[in-house]
């Protein structure tokens, strides 16, 4: 007898699998874009298993719209958004694209990143025009993702009176994300010259923004750039500090010494101390080594790992708690590096005379002057964003800034 209903050409559960893994990945890649543990190789290869499994939820075209719009609708994750808007964006369905767009018109500070993410991940095509009218007619936020939507598509104009406005608004993170969208759109070879609003900008306390204005204003080649880094840094601004160290040239090298000095974390020191990479640093990490300190001289290894490329680990150890952990965090405290002293000194006593050779240095490759391709795929993600803001500020306007995830 045949079967009234007809059969299934597919398996539904493996859609679903690949929505889930879609999920997990673009939030890796994310992730990835400006981490330290990641190279350019590791980064491309996200990308390659992101799209297959986009391309895997293509196979079934039919069967997207029953099993994604649902899924948007219960979204609670800027990923989860992502790993269902992007593959109905790419089926090119003018109705879909619409509910897709309804979706992330009335979407909240939570998820709106990540229909932002899955527009700048898909061709610009039918759904441009209307982003562009969000732009001008959404709320501010909305207005705000739908701006680095459209930079990062490379279809915002410059002068967009909206982007204007919201450079400025009181709302931090509407702010912050159009102030993303300006470096974006103000890097475009075609651009021309529009003023944005620094001092006002620089004249807020919010780390976050003042972060995103100091980037800007390097990968724009602002002429006051440098020294108002150096002011900044004086006065005890920890966000400009970190940017006079990952642009100086190493004259600032005193100056990053003695401010580091007022920072709590180990981390945030020693990550500094990479992102200048001067060899003169060296000795202070290998005093922090040895200085007693587990954390700090964990930190420190790293560091001293991350500048030279020598691996001067010793034992693998669990992080120390504080006195009133309970007995779950002493359990499951991190596992750490101890760092070997003796190795670094040892490394610098070797190699004293080559590090003379380059006031920065990374993964054990000398960064002055101009740095080759095959050097940038050889530096992690975090350093390699760096060099290439180091040569926009140099005059390289070929150098572009990475797409907006943040």
């Amino acid at each position: 007898m045949q079967a009234n209903t007809a059969r299934l050409r597919y398996i539904p559960d493996l859609l679903t699998v690949h929505l889930e893994e879609l999920e997990f990945l673009w939030g890796q890649r994310r992730l990835a874009l400006h981490s330290p543990r990641y190279f350019l190789r590791d980064f491309l290869h996200i990308n390659e298993r992101v799209e297959a499994h986009i391309q895997g939820l293509l196979t079934i075209p039919t069967a997207l719209p029953d099993l994604l719009l649902p899924h948007i609708l219960v979204a609670e994750s800027r990923d989860s958004v992502f790993a269902a808007a992007c593959p109905l964006l790419r089926l090119a369905n003018p109705e879909l694209t619409a509910q897709v767009i309804k979706c992330f018109e009335q979407a909240d500070a939570g998820i709106a990143a990540g229909f932002r993410d899955a527009f700048s991940f898909v061709p610009a095509g039918q759904f441009v025009t209307a982003l562009k009218r969000i732009l001008q007619e959404g709320e501010p936020l909305i207005a705000a993702y739908t701006a680095t939507a459209l930079a990062n598509l490379r279809v915002l104009e410059r002068n967009n009176s909206v982007l204007n406005a919201l450079l400025l608004h009181e709302d931090v993170l509407i702010a912050t994300t159009a102030w993303y969208a300006s470096i974006t759109v103000d890097c475009l070879p075609s651009s021309a010259y529009q003023p944005r609003p620094y001092q006002q900008a620089l004249q807020r306390p919010e780390t976050n923004l003042r972060d995103v204005v100091l980037k800007s204003a390097i990968w724009t080649q602002q002429a006051w750039i440098l020294p108002v880094l150096r002011q900044l840094a004086s006065a005890g601004d920890m966000t400009a500090l970190q940017w006079l160290a990952i642009v100086t040239t190493g004259e600032d090298g005193a100056l990053i010494v003695d401010k580091l000095k007022s920072l709590a974390s180990p981390q945030s020191q020693c990550n500094i101390f990479v992102r200048f990479g001067h060899p003169a640093l060296l000795p202070l990490l290998r005093d922090w080594a040895s200085s007693g300190d587990t954390l700090l001289a964990s930190c420190a290894g790293e560091a001293f790992t991350r500048i030279t490329a020598y691996d001067v680990r010793g034992e693998r150890i669990q992080m120390p708690v504080s006195n009133t952990a309970d007995d779950f965090d002493r359990e499951f405290a991190p596992l750490i590096w101890t760092s070997d002293s003796n190795k670094m000194t040892a490394y610098l006593t070797q190699n004293s005379d080559r590090l003379k050779q380059a006031n920065r240095w990374s993964r054990g490759l000398p960064l002055d002057g101009v740095v080759t391709p095959e050097k940038l795929t050889s530096i992690d993600l975090q350093i390699r964003w760096d060099q290439l803001a180091r040569n926009r500020l140099a005059g390289n306007t070929a150098n572009q800034p990475e797409p907006i995830v943040y």
